[in-house]
């Protein structure tokens, strides 16, 4: 009797330090932070800023959702690249690069003095249908190899597993749908997320064939909120409407259609920001 009430005393004291006090706080639980990061073309240089600020203020990122300059620029980064070297990479990535295939540094002398009589445009083709004409202006080699240097530390095709889960944003050019790309090449996830209609070639993956995300969602909101996002950081630099006079051509007039669609979609995106 005295070794089962010494039994039941100790189990008793151990209970007793076990329970937590009635009025223990909760411990307070990190929300979780999402950068979205538009389409805006020669303005993608200002994520970088955006980016530079954030690390400043030890601000945290626990999602990147990026569409085409975005996603450039959220890709390098969830993959865990350091903002000096995705800088020092997007001064590369120039106008030039989309109406250019072939690095020139890697062409021979005889090729070189080819080159310099061409023109930017399409190459026409003829098989057993007729005359084969090609769905982009360039096909966006020369592209993808700075996409797959920025994109180089990606260790798993899985873009939850990166460093910070990432998702590019592309278009269906068959049914106009927004497209979420969550794993695969990162490189190419990008290249199909900035495939401007008409200027770069589509790039089919699992058998859609995509194009420029803005058509779709140049600012996804929604997509981040999907994620488990509680506060988004959205970063906006669409490029505004061409003015009339600045539509001299078939590819300004391109543009301007490209632009509208992409103005339309964000202030929906917009609205939805509390």
């Amino acid at each position: 009797m005295l070794k089962l009430s010494i039994l039941l005393l100790c189990a008793a004291s151990m209970g007793a330090i076990a329970a937590p006090p009635q009025n223990q706080p909760d411990v307070a639980v990190r929300p979780k932070v999402a950068l979205v990061l538009s389409g805006g073309g020669a303005r993608g240089g200002a994520h970088i800023g955006v980016l530079k600020a954030l690390e400043e203020l030890r601000v945290p990122v626990d999602i990147v959702v990026g569409t085409s300059a975005g996603a450039i620029v959220g890709a390098a980064y969830a993959s865990g690249m350091p903002l000096a070297d995705i800088e020092r990479e997007m001064q590369s990535l120039s106008t030039a690069s989309l109406f250019h295939d072939v690095d020139r540094r890697s062409l021979s002398v005889a090729r070189k003095t080819d080159d310099e009589g061409s023109y930017v445009g399409p190459e026409f083709g003829i098989d057993a249908n007729g005359i084969s004409l090609p769905m982009g202006a360039v096909s966006g080699v020369a592209l993808e190899a700075v996409l797959r240097r920025l994109t180089a530390r990606q260790a798993s095709e899985n873009f939850d597993r990166l460093p910070i889960p990432f998702r590019a944003i592309a278009t269906d050019a068959a049914s106009g749908e927004m497209v979420v790309l969550a794993q695969g090449n990162l490189a190419l996830a990008v290249r199909a997320s900035m495939a401007i209609p008409a200027v770069l070639t589509p790039v089919e993956i699992d058998g859609r064939l995509l194009v420029d995300g803005g058509l779709s969602r140049n600012l996804p909101v929604d997509v981040a909120r999907a994620l488990g996002a509680d506060i988004i950081i959205a970063v906006n630099i669409g490029t505004p409407l061409l003015k009339r006079e600045e539509i001299k051509s078939v590819l300004s007039m391109s543009n301007q259609m490209t632009r509208m669609l992409t103005a339309s979609n964000v202030r929906h995106s917009l609205a939805e920001l509390s």
